[in-house]
């Protein structure tokens, strides 16, 4: 199983999780992950990245993920949570 993060780094250089999906079988973590990095790459926000972290499912089932790889970052996008160190998130 996999879970994969769409990061930005924090002001102490440490990554900060954007948004998640998951745990998703191997290959469509790796796939969604795939496709997530090649958009970031496409819309110039290298102030993104994208990792893979290795999960277990206390229920052995993986989810679908909420939205496709697209979506997911053009809603980071707009809600303006991916700018470089500017987010709406509360404190």
């Amino acid at each position: 199983m996999k879970l994969v993060e769409l990061t930005r780094q924090a002001e102490d250089g440490t990554p900060e999780v954007m948004a998640a999906v998951g745990p998703l079988d191997d290959g469509a973590g790796e796939t969604y992950a795939a496709r997530l990095g090649q958009l970031i790459r496409q819309r110039e926000c290298g102030w993104l990245s994208v990792r893979i972290t290795p999960v277990a499912s206390t229920s052995g089932a993986a989810a679908d993920p909420p939205a496709d790889p697209d979506t997911l970052l053009t809603t980071v996008l707009e809600r303006g949570i991916g700018a470089e160190g500017q987010h709406d998130l509360p404190e």
